[in-house]
């Protein structure tokens, strides 16, 4: 899953050059540069998905979208596994995706559900091209509320309400990239059998983005302002088998993202205007496809149940950065494998005796040849 980017940040010193990207030709980074009197690269302002969301595949629609469909995905999956393990012999019976709870039978009340998840990224790229500092810093924030009923003994309605929050600093252009957002996801789970579980979610988000950068002209600053809507799918078969007090767990999935960012004119000062450095920039979408496999192992003891795990993701389809956020033209013949990543996971599983039970995480993203970043995650579910 990985993958978080936008871009823009941090001040940029006016004795430097800094590099931009043509927002209308590409949606990522430049595809053609052009030189300055000391050849160095420069171009068209910087577009606002760049960067950090280049090299992940993703601008900031697809990793957005990926970060929410951990809560709402993860939670409607424990809570149908949690149907099956409440009429198991196992008083510390695991839910899938690692959860435990000590569920006797009859304990699921009236079947409604109600959670909450915290999720925080942060995201490092360090990438550079012709020996120029491309590199930005991103921070995504995400919290989940949801609420669900059990249908019967096998299948689950949910829907999940959520709130992002994202600034992104590139320090090459002096540039921030401020993002908020709201969106709901209705989730459904199935309980197959006694190791296999499915879920499947839908999500829409409506997206707010503020974003800033030091002109090269006077060193002055540009604003921008553009609203985005994002759309995504993603399902997953999970497995759990329990083994005395040791879990193993595997999930394989697949997420389709969208993004369709409005486009904007920016706003600067006189002396940028007439310098013709305003850019209008045109309409665009942004679409991920990734596909993901991973396994888990945990230990169930007393109330607590510690794991880890570790995930392969793949961009199956990105369009090369033509509207995907990945790999522009210019980087294909250096980047055109870096379409994959490892999340190597560590946390714990806890549980109540009065129905209360949750998950702490921590994943580090590796495997980009100039990205990497890390998850915290938080869920707390309580079953009514």
């Amino acid at each position: 899953m990985a993958v978080l980017g936008q871009l823009l940040a941090a001040a940029a010193a006016q004795a430097s050059v800094p590099i931009y990207s043509d927002p209308v030709s590409i949606e990522c980074t430049p595809d053609t540069f052009n030189l300055d009197q000391q050849g160095l690269p420069v171009s068209n302002p910087m577009d606002p998905t760049q960067g950090a969301a280049c090299l992940m595949g993703v601008g900031p629609g697809g990793t957005g979208a990926n970060q929410v469909n951990q809560g709402a995905g993860k939670s409607a999956n424990a809570r149908v596994t949690s149907s099956r393990d409440s009429d198991s012999t196992n008083d510390n019976a695991s839910l899938g995706n690692g959860f435990a709870a000590e569920l006797a039978a009859g304990d699921l009340g009236s079947g409604w559900g109600v959670w909450t998840s915290y999720v925080r990224g942060d995201y490092d790229s360090e990438f550079r091209f012709l020996n120029r500092d491309l590199g930005a810093d991103t921070d995504l924030n995400n919290v989940l509320a949801g609420i669900d009923r059990l249908i019967g003994d096998r299948f689950l309605l949910g829907v999940t309400f959520a709130y992002e929050d994202s600034a992104t600093r590139s320090g090459y252009n002096g540039g921030n990239l401020d993002g908020e957002g709201f969106g709901f996801i209705p989730y459904v789970g199935w309980l197959i059998n006694d190791i296999f579980t499915a879920d499947l979610s839908f999500g829409y988000s409506f997206l707010d983005y503020d974003q800033n950068r030091v002109s090269v002209r006077d060193g002055t600053i540009v604003t921008s302002n553009f609203d985005a809507d994002r759309w995504f799918v993603a399902g997953n078969i999970n497995a759990t088998v329990v083994r005395d007090s040791w879990v193993f767990g595997g999930r394989v999935g697949i997420l389709h993202t969208q993004e369709k960012q409005e486009g904007y004119v920016e706003n600067g000062s006189a002396a940028t205007v007439a310098a013709g450095a305003i850019w209008n920039v045109h309409d665009r979408n942004i679409d991920l496809t990734q596909f993901l496999v991973g396994g888990s192992v945990a230990y169930t003891f007393s109330n607590l149940e510690p794991f880890a795990s570790v995930t392969y993701y793949n961009d199956t389809s990105r369009d090369d950065g033509a509207s995907a956020g990945g790999l522009p033209a210019a980087f294909t013949q250096t980047r055109n494998n870096d379409d994959d990543e490892v999340q190597v996971g560590f946390g714990v599983n806890f549980f109540t005796d009065f129905g209360i039970y949750g998950s702490l995480q921590y994943l580090l993203i590796e495997g980009r040849d100039d990205f990497d970043g890390s998850t915290f995650f938080l869920n707390l579910r309580a079953d009514l």
